[in-house]
């Protein structure tokens, strides 16, 4: 029984932590998208050169827009399908049953999708289908530095240049394109 309790407690501390509010911030300027991942009140769950999607209890005002309240219930999944516009009505028809709207574009829809109707999702586009977790992302380490380029000259690779002729490569060009 104690055991029970104790997982019951633990499962229902775990979905507090992660419960809160789906919202999507509009990118205007890329070098505030580092302060997003500095930031404690929110937690990142994906991030473009157009928006950034996150997680927060706390109500953020500056040029966002509120997706989903009380988002990461149990069996709700959250996409992001790219489109094109000329096709967007199409695709619309086709997935239209299975998804509920969050925000949308010409060339994206935030979409919110249930368990059961996951498998009834398919790109629009080549690699158009992104799935929103409900996980941390993180910037990745800017430590390696800058590559060292070679203090000196490799006299193998200056000998290996010197044999190259322009003329042989322009005709193996030109053969290849006729």
């Amino acid at each position: 029984m104690k055991k029970n309790l104790l997982l019951f407690i633990l499962a229902w501390l775990t979905g507090f932590a992660f419960a809160g509010d789906l919202v999507k911030l509009n990118v205007k300027d890329p070098t505030l998208v580092k302060q997003y991942f500095k930031s404690n009140r929110i937690n990142v769950n994906y991030s473009s050169d157009k928006f950034v999607i996150v997680t927060t209890t706390e109500q953020i005002v500056a040029d966002s827009k509120l997706l989903k309240k009380n988002a990461w219930g149990a069996g709700e999944n959250y996409f992001i399908l790219w489109t094109n516009p000329e096709s967007k009505t199409d695709y619309l028809a086709k997935i239209g049953q299975y998804i509920e709207i969050l925000d949308q574009s010409d060339n994206y829809l935030i979409v919110q999708v249930n368990d059961e109707n996951v498998t009834n999702l398919f790109p629009s586009v080549h690699g158009g289908l992104v799935k929103i977790n409900n996980s941390v992302i993180r910037l990745a380490d800017q430590k390696l530095g800058k590559l060292n380029s070679p203090r000196e000259i490799d006299p193998f690779i200056t000998n290996l240049m010197s044999q190259v002729q322009v003329s042989n490569i322009q005709s193996s060009v030109q053969h290849l394109q006729d």
